[in-house]
């Protein structure tokens, strides 16, 4: 493997910084994708109403 940049290192550094704001910010830890998707802007894709929130991690049954 070549030296530099990693994705892997880089991801994982990412996911840290992002857990840790999620503690800070509210208290509470996420699952990681959780971290990574926005529930709001999947609740607009799914025009589910303003406000509307849907975490990555729920399956929605014929939503559209």
């Amino acid at each position: 493997m070549s030296q530099g940049w990693d994705f892997g290192e880089a991801f994982e550094a990412y996911m840290r910084q992002k857990r840790e704001d999620m503690r800070k910010k509210y208290d509470r830890v996420l699952p990681t994708g959780e971290l990574v998707f926005n529930r709001f802007e999947k609740a607009a894709y799914l025009s589910c109403g303003e406000g509307s929130s849907i975490y990555d991690t729920s399956v929605v049954l014929g939503g559209g």
